[in-house]
């Protein structure tokens, strides 16, 4: 299924960039100033921000855009930003990656869903025409060319998560990347200490990779 067609596709400079976001929806930002297309998005939350734009609002984001100016909080969220990028051809197709904790509720989630197909892999489907797939870490597959990797505060607030697991399965599965965007804790609710150490180790950890 994760077979798409050949498009443009232009990836961001030779030196692996990190940045570290107050907000989920600013990763739109930092993708557009880096000027990628047609990239993969590997997505680490419990959530996938994926929630279809009206029109309106659509033809604001492209308006600004192209001026390249910075997309307001009334037109992106954090609950949307992945699908303004499918949509602006940043990037063409999501593996969404939950904690395991979370994957057994979504999973049936899903499958009561008739647009997913759901099997051990995880879950998939097509938003738009583009493939988006969601699951557990230790099913993550090879991708076949450097992707972005996203990640929200919230993926590290369960203790079944870690930077080192998530470090330790990106080499296994051979995934490179070019571009990382982790969003920083902005609140003091519970596990969300512990989110702020594991980012910390996290971008350690990647640096070291590359």
């Amino acid at each position: 299924m994760w077979q798409s067609g050949i498009g443009a596709r232009v990836f961001a400079q030779k030196q692996t960039s990190f940045h570290t976001i107050n907000q989920e929806w600013d990763a739109y930002r930092i993708w557009q100033r880096s000027g990628v297309k047609g990239r993969t998005v590997v997505h680490f939350g419990k959530h996938m921000p994926v929630k279809e734009m009206g029109q309106g609002d659509l033809e604001k984001l492209f308006k600004e855009d192209s001026h390249l100016k910075k997309p307001g909080k009334k037109v992106l969220t954090n609950d949307n930003y992945l699908y303004a990028a499918l949509r602006s051809n940043y990037i063409r197709r999501i593996f969404g990656i939950v904690p395991d904790s979370e994957w057994p509720k979504i999973k049936d989630m899903l499958a009561a869903r008739s647009l997913f197909t759901v099997n051990d892999a995880g879950a998939s489907t097509w938003m738009d025409g583009l493939p988006l797939h969601s699951g557990r870490l230790a099913k993550l597959p090879k991708i076949d060319e450097p992707v972005i990797l996203n990640f929200s505060a919230d993926y590290f607030v369960d203790k079944d998560t870690s930077a080192r697991a998530v470090a330790e399965q990106l080499k296994k599965s051979g995934i490179d990347f070019d571009l990382v965007t982790i969003t920083s804790p902005a609140t003091k609710k519970p596990g969300y200490e512990r989110a702020t150490t594991e980012i910390k180790k996290l971008r350690s950890l990647l640096a070291k990779d590359k």
